[in-house]
């Protein structure tokens, strides 16, 4: 699965499994991201202790087998160590057993959905020798590439009819749905979190809820008619500062000055995006990348790299 943070590739690896013949088996969902390599290679592939007193040896299961007959989702999945890519590689080829069990013990019949942000990120990164090629063209079997919410609005009313029944089932409502200002707002808004953020602005909105209907009074101040407004001011200020700029480049060439070329002065708008996107990303090439577009090999191009 390859989509930006917040898309939703939890909710679909869950969809997937849910609708496939491994629906009444296990699920469990591990975040690369988040933890150490050796949390990682015990949450994913078990671990055995050893009693110094008594040599008992007390195994614990991984993920992998606990899903055994279901499926594991692998969030981040770029994020794993080598070594542990090399044996999640051999678990999937089923060469020997990668799991903590008896030996001669056949590995258990999971399936693996693994997880992305940019594909592209990661093909990068077997091309720097930092992930495992094979694994790589394991994983991209069946690649699903999920878009951000931006660029499928169309499917906001039936994300929103989605988290309002949640809600109302959690919360204990009876929401129908949001009126039409929020949904105008929302339609106009980039949604940078994905359906992540979508969540959370629903959640809220459903906490703070008092009638059957959500308002912007719900949702808070980026419904507002000032923030179209708001936006519209910047996107107007934006192409003063350009004309203006562009004006002032001419000018001193009719000067006398070096020419102003076109790739001058896109090449500055262009440092500065790139500036800002890693700085939204603290510093995270991939993520950087997404935020603006372009893959990893292109954004490094542009940072000089």
């Amino acid at each position: 699965l390859v989509g930006e943070s917040g898309v939703g590739k939890h909710l679909v690896a869950r969809t997937i499994h849910a609708n496939s013949e491994r629906r009444d088996g296990p699920f469990a969902a591990v975040h690369c991201q988040n933890l150490a390599a050796e949390e990682l290679e015990h949450e994913i592939f078990g671990r055995e202790m050893r009693d110094p007193s008594t040599g008992q040896v007390t195994r614990t299961l991984g993920q992998l087998a606990a899903t055994n007959g279901g499926t594991l989702f692998l969030d981040a999945v770029e994020a794993l160590p080598m070594i542990l890519q090399a044996r999640l590689l051999r678990f999937l080829t089923r060469q020997g057993s990668n799991h903590r069990g008896a030996p001669g013990e056949q590995p258990p019949d999971t399936r693996v959905i693994a997880a992305t942000e940019v594909e592209a990120g990661l093909s990068e990164l077997v091309r720097e020798g930092s992930f495992n090629q094979g694994l790589f063209q394991r994983l991209r079997t069946l690649s699903i590439q999920l878009p951000p919410l931006r660029r499928r609005l169309d499917d906001l009313p039936d994300l929103v009819s989605h988290f309002i029944r949640r809600y109302n089932e959690e919360l204990g409502k009876s929401l129908r749905g949001v009126d039409d200002r929020v949904m105008k707002w929302m339609r106009t808004y980039s949604w940078p979190g994905n359906v992540g953020e979508l969540d959370s602005v629903i959640r809220r909105a459903a906490v703070l809820a008092r009638g059957d209907v959500i308002t912007s009074a719900e949702i808070g101040d980026e419904s507002d008619e000032t923030s179209f407004v708001q936006r519209e001011d910047a996107e107007a200020a934006l192409e003063l500062a350009v004309r203006r700029y562009l004006r002032h480049r001419l000018s001193l060439t009719e000067a006398g000055e070096s020419p102003s070329h076109f790739r001058d002065i896109v090449g500055l708008v262009e440092t500065i995006l790139v500036n800002e996107a890693l700085a939204e990303a603290s510093g995270n090439q991939v993520r950087a990348g997404a935020l603006l577009g372009l893959n990893r090999t292109t954004l490094r191009k542009k940072m000089g790299l």
